[in-house]
């Protein structure tokens, strides 16, 4: 069952439509209008609907819970218009063989439902009324830093590895050093020391860290230059981020002083690119 609507559901209904002999378990989430929220009282909920394109969108999440979680089958209804506080809004029913099949698949469900389910609901107070995604938007806008003043200093250290694609031939010119820009393994590890000291300039909320170290590495395979950033730091935080501007950078320099042999006859990069940019280690040792 699959289903916008506007008048309430029978949650008995919901069940014995989804239930198979092959399910070992059913899960269900049952949504319902609370009478507070952020710390007014809430008198109604309003919804309103794309309904074709969100029963579009919950028929794709049923069939990626399937997938995804192994779940036998999952129902999806969400109310449209007025509804009162206590009342239903939305019921999710996912069943499976097992029981962490269903779990899984009715949290991964009610979670998507959120993000991609063109359904907009709107909070009525005494006095006004808002919707729900303008106040969230507002509250996300509200960005800080997190306070680690009081955070003791620890031995930290961190580990980011990446791969840049390119033509054998390309690969083979930076080795030899034969491209016409020059040495572009040695340019390129400045430019990942350089930025990976200048990550809190990058990148808005992470902080200053006075680095130890930091070092770059390339490692030559047959179609790619594999790149590494490692980083020491004694600090109240970590420092992969460090790492990963440093080797992320590192390779797109690379890029930038081979980008004429990459080119194809139209100007464009049907080979090069970036790939596993990853963190594969991190450190703390308590000082």
């Amino acid at each position: 069952m699959i289903e916008v609507i506007e008048e309430d559901f029978s949650i008995d209904e919901v069940v014995s439509k989804t239930r198979t002999p092959e399910m070992g378990a059913l899960v269900i989430f049952l949504g319902t209008v609370r009478n507070m929220s952020r710390g007014k009282t809430v008198e109604r909920l309003e919804f309103e609907a794309d309904n074709s394109l969100a029963v579009e969108k919950l028929k794709e999440i049923r069939d990626d819970a399937i997938r995804k979680f192994g779940a036998t089958d999952v129902s999806i209804i969400h109310r449209k218009g007025r509804v009162e506080i206590g009342q239903n809004i939305v019921i999710i029913a996912a069943g499976a063989a097992h029981r962490d099949q269903a779990f899984k698949s009715c949290r991964y469900a009610i979670e998507r439902l959120k993000d991609i389910v063109p359904i907009w609901k709107q909070e009525y107070f005494e006095g006004g009324s808002h919707w729900v995604g303008e106040m969230e938007a507002e509250e996300r806008s509200e960005v800080r830093m997190v306070d680690i003043s009081k955070k003791p200093f620890s031995f930290r250290t961190s580990r980011a590895e990446g791969e840049l694609i390119l033509h054998p031939e390309t690969v083979e010119a930076v080795r030899l050093g034969t491209t016409k820009k020059g040495n572009v393994l040695s340019v390129s590890e400045v430019a990942g020391i350089v930025a990976s000291k200048k990550t809190s300039e990058l990148i808005p909320l992470c902080h200053q860290i006075p680095l130890s170290s930091v070092g770059v590495s390339f490692e030559f395979l047959e179609d790619r230059i594999r790149g590494a950033c490692e980083v020491i730091a004694t600090y109240s935080t970590g420092v992969e981020m460090e790492a990963l501007v440093g080797v992320t950078t590192s390779l797109l320099t690379i890029w930038d002083m081979t980008k004429y042999l990459e080119k194809d006859s139209e100007g464009q990069y049907p080979i090069a690119r970036l790939e596993n940019v990853r963190v594969v280690r991190k450190e703390k040792v308590e000082l």
